[in-house]
């Protein structure tokens, strides 16, 4: 993850569903990101995420999901 994107997951910007898309919150972005910044990110929502072939690698639905919910 690039550091936008993880500025993006550690502030619930960006989160991952059990199924592994992207969702991007837009409502959670800030006032002050640059339109680039926002363009970056919005450009993923929906987008599955590039998964190691071994299962034991991808990260937990369940802990995922959990995530979503913390932050909703």
């Amino acid at each position: 993850m690039c550091p936008t994107h993880h500025r993006a997951y550690d502030q619930a910007i960006l989160l991952v569903t059990e199924d592994y898309r992207v969702e991007i919150r837009g409502h959670r972005l800030a006032h002050g990101d640059s339109d680039a910044t926002r363009r970056t990110l919005l450009d993923f929502h929906g987008r599955s995420l590039w998964l190691p072939k071994e299962e034991a690698l991808r990260p937990d639905p369940e802990l995922l999901r959990k995530k979503i919910e913390l932050e909703a």
